[in-house]
Parts: C-alpha cells; sequence; structure tokens
C-alpha cells in the first residue's frame, strides 16, 4: 500500500509545478477561492493553539496572503514565508514580506527555529512528501505545531472520470488518502492531534471555465506521466460531454476532498 502511494508522489514533476504557480501568480488571488477557504480554517486552528509565538513560517506561501495574516493575527512574531515558485515569491515580497524561494525537501532554515508552520495546499506537489515533514519536523521547536491541508483522493473527481471517457491519459492528479499523510507524519517523529475531511464544491460555467481556473491558479497537471502536446478541439468538446452527468442550472460542479491535519513534535524530542 504505502510502495503504491510513494509512487503516486514521486510522478511528480516539481519544477514544472513550481512553473505553474509562478505563472499563475498574477491570476492567483484573484482565482483561489477555494484555497482562501482552506487557509481560514488552517489559521483558526494555529490561533487556537499558540500563544506569544516568536517565529513562524508559511510553507508554500504563493502570493502571501496567508503570511500577512499570520503578522496581523500575531504582530509580535517574525514571519517568514517560502514557496518553491519564484513567480510567487516576487508577489509576496511586493507585499512586503520576507519570502525566499525553496523547496520544502530542503528547508533553509536552522533546527527547532519555528514555533508552528502554516502549509495550505502544498506538500501534494513534493515528489518525496515524507522527507517534507522531517524537514518541518526538523525546524519546528519541540512543541511546535504543523497546520496543513492536503487534496485528498476524491478531488476533482468529476474532471478525472469525465476525461477517462476521452482518453487514458493522465489528465487529472491522483492524491493520496490520509492513511498515507498519517504514516508519512509518524516515521517523521509528528505527533497527530487531529484530523479531519471537509468535502467543498466549486461551480463553474461550463468545464472551459473550470478549467481556466485550475490554470489560474496553478493547479495544472505536473505529473511525469502527463500528456504531452496541446489538447484538440475535438478532445475538449468530447470532455464537455463527457461531463453532463455533473451539469446543473449553476453550470458544472467540481468537487474537493480536503483533509486537515494539525501535527505537533513532541516535547521529548
Amino acid at each position: 500500500m504505502l510502495s503504491r502511494l510513494h509512487m503516486l508522489a514521486s510522478h511528480i514533476d516539481s519544477s514544472r509545478a513550481a512553473r505553474n504557480f509562478s505563472a499563475a501568480a498574477s491570476s492567483y488571488d484573484r482565482a483561489a477561492t477555494l484555497q482562501q477557504r482552506t487557509r481560514e480554517v488552517l489559521l483558526t486552528e494555529l490561533a487556537a493553539r499558540i500563544e506569544a509565538p516568536r517565529r513562524l513560517l508559511d510553507l508554500g506561501c504563493g502570493t502571501g496572503l496567508g503570511a500577512l495574516r499570520l503578522k496581523t493575527l500575531f504582530p509580535q512574531a517574525e514571519v517568514l514565508a517560502l514557496d518553491r515558485a519564484p513567480g510567487m515569491v516576487r508577489c509576496a515580497r511586493d507585499a512586503g514580506l520576507d519570502a525566499l524561494v525553496a523547496d520544502a525537501q530542503c528547508l533553509p532554515l536552522a533546527a527547532q527555529g519555528c514555533d508552528a508552520i502554516l502549509s495550505n495546499l502544498v506538500l501534494q506537489w513534493c515528489p518525496e512528501p515524507r522527507r517534507a515533514l522531517v524537514e518541518a519536523q526538523r525546524v519546528l521547536r519541540p512543541g511546535g505545531w504543523l497546520c496543513l491541508s492536503l487534496p485528498g483522493p476524491a478531488t476533482l473527481q468529476e474532471l478525472r472520470a469525465a476525461w477517462r471517457q476521452v482518453d487514458q491519459a493522465e489528465h487529472v492528479h491522483r492524491f493520496a488518502p490520509a492513511s498515507a499523510w498519517l504514516a508519512h507524519a509518524e516515521a517523521a517523529g509528528l505527533e497527530l492531534f487531529s484530523l479531519r475531511s471537509s468535502r467543498l464544491q466549486e461551480s463553474h460555467a461550463d468545464v472551459f471555465a473550470l478549467m481556466r481556473s485550475l490554470r489560474e491558479t496553478g493547479v495544472v497537471n505536473a505529473s511525469a506521466q502527463r500528456r504531452r502536446g496541446l489538447l484538440g478541439r475535438s478532445a475538449l468538446a468530447a470532455l464537455e460531454r463527457a461531463y453532463a452527468p455533473w451539469r446543473g442550472d449553476d453550470g458544472v460542479v467540481a468537487s474537493w476532498e480536503v483533509l486537515y491535519l494539525v501535527l505537533r513534535r513532541p516535547f521529548s524530542q
């Protein structure tokens, strides 16, 4: 089971993912309505658990909105912002943040320097997610918190099913279940304090609007096994027809399964 889940993660082309998110930097804040919702959940989780932190990290900061919220909630704290996508980091710096281009799997930070880490829909883009959690554990102080959200296996299930009626290429990522992330967290030496799953839905005018929204948030296929080349009009028309079961009065529906995990570095470490 775990070897299969590792295979899913290792198929990610992290360089391509970074390019996708860099390209989306200028449109991200406008299009990322779901990401805004999940970020607020994480901020609430974090605020309920820490008092007077000295240093906080927004891991996978995007344009920096999460880091800015951390600065508002904890004005006494130093807030660091890291992202793999240079375009996102430029936006975060323009917003006045101390932001760096960095890989979650190799953090340029000293050990035990952070009181808490926020990571919103980020670590699924790591080819080695366990390594990313090991790094998070390393930079947390004993007793420090990691609050993260992740897409679960049912994310974009309608789009995945519709594409299967068009061809057999991998157009939509396969996301790991909660059991895989729990195994990674345990191996990294992190304790689980809470885990919950939420189903969120977004409506779009049509399939083309859905795909445009994904592109504008950088959620574009970064699989090493992705289909190469541009899609023709016939394939897109076939996809629109295949999406018919999930079309209603408000347009087409796209579902997200969001996993929320609250983890902690034990005091004994």
